[in-house]
């Protein structure tokens, strides 16, 4: 019993071992992180889409409307928001109405008072998509949603 060697891990094999994890996790980490911006691009994109023909719906449904910049009134005088509209909940950013929901941003055009604009910056990897700025218009006299 005295000449029994013990078993276990030398430290170059530890370290050997360490070392392929954490290319391993180099590797993975860009990829997984690239997804889930993908992932939240796609949900934007969508959440846009459906956002701006829900508005656009919403001024088919009632006559009489009155859009301002907080969202509209109607023929009742009764005030009603973007928030109420759209079934989401955007929150004010400034002074200048702008409403963020989620990475979503509603603005109210400036230079033509029946145009509302959706946009978000995409933020996934790929060469053509990433920074760019996706919008939707959406005419709210005319009750169309405006592809950019």
């Amino acid at each position: 019993m005295k000449n029994a060697q013990k078993r276990g891990f030398t430290l170059v094999e530890l370290i050997v071992v360490i070392a392929i994890m954490a290319i391993l996790a180099a590797v993975l980490v860009p990829t997984i992180t690239n997804k889930v911006n993908e992932s939240k691009d796609s949900k934007n994109f969508s959440d846009c889409n459906t956002i701006a023909s829900t508005i656009s719906r919403y001024s088919l449904d009632k006559t009489d409307v009155t859009w301002t910049k907080t969202g509209c009134t109607l023929s009742d005088n009764t005030s009603v928001t973007w928030s109420d509209i759209a079934g989401c909940n955007f929150e004010s950013t400034d002074n200048d109405h702008v409403y963020t929901y989620n990475d979503i941003t509603l603005t109210f055009d400036s230079t033509s008072s029946n145009i509302v604009t959706l946009s978000f910056v995409t933020k996934a990897s790929n060469v053509k998509e990433k920074g760019q700025t996706y919008s939707v218009k959406v005419d709210l006299l005319a009750n169309k949603v405006l592809q950019d």
